[in-house]
């Protein structure tokens, strides 16, 4: 990413050819600075095409462009994203989250399985985080990331979509086949370091038709709240996104 311009490379897909939700949210995030923000996908982003960035419309927006549209759009909050009530899992739960949500797309199969996130084909390239419902009933992923040193924010915020989709695949009793992330609010309370198991914890917030709401929180060892996410995700044909 440079001045004006923005690039998501073709490892950070989510669909076979479209970028990651959440690496397209982080950056545009990221060029805001550290701070509650709202990202809305207009489009989904394309892989390996430089985006045009410009002032957006709001007062300190801005928008992510390609020839043909808009890709992104994000603009800074007034009140801080915050969401409470979640509490670490016991030790060896998100290895038993991890199996179950294996055993389940074994099974049911997963739309996008390459995906940077959640993809089970993808390997130590990508985040490899698997949602399954813990049995306190809320969900639960694991987020840990190889290396030394603090960790971008981008990455943190990537590490908060799939599994606020999982949440909605798990929990929701009439759960969408494939669904992409449309918005985040999202904000980064704490940097995250490579190296350290971190949980990332779900819960529903409802549904409107294709319209599926859901929000989630990143625990660091200690059970803090490093950083949060409310997001909207859209239920859409897999085949028409690569699948």
């Amino acid at each position: 990413m440079t001045a004006g311009e923005l690039t998501i490379d073709r490892r950070y897909n989510g669909p076979p050819d479209s970028g990651h939700g959440g690496v397209t949210v982080g950056l545009m995030a990221e060029l805001l600075g550290r701070g509650p923000v709202e990202v809305r996908l207009l489009a989904p982003p394309p892989l390996d095409v430089p985006l045009e960035v410009h002032p957006g419309d709001r007062d300190g927006s801005v928008v992510a462009r390609r020839a043909g549209g808009d890709v992104a759009t994000a603009w800074p909050l007034e009140e801080p994203v915050v969401v409470e009530g979640f509490s670490p899992a016991a030790p060896g739960e998100v290895e038993q989250a991890a199996a179950r949500y294996l055993e389940k797309v074994d099974t049911d199969g997963h739309a996008f399985p390459t995906c940077f996130g959640c993809g089970h084909e993808r390997g130590d390239d990508a985040l490899r985080q698997f949602t399954a419902v813990a049995p306190d009933g809320d969900s639960l992923a694991g987020f840990r990331y190889s290396g030394d040193g603090e960790l971008p924010d981008w990455l943190t915020i990537a590490g908060l979509d799939c599994p606020s989709g999982w949440t909605v695949f798990t929990i929701e009793p009439s759960a969408p086949t494939a669904a992409v992330l449309a918005s985040m609010q999202c904000q980064v309370h704490q940097p995250t370091r490579a190296g350290v198991d971190y949980q990332v914890r779900g819960r529903m917030l409802g549904s409107e038709g294709r319209k599926h709401f859901s929000e989630v929180a990143m625990l660091d060892p200690d059970g803090r709240a490093v950083a949060a996410a409310r997001t909207l995700w859209i239920e859409v044909d897999p085949a028409a996104f690569g699948a």
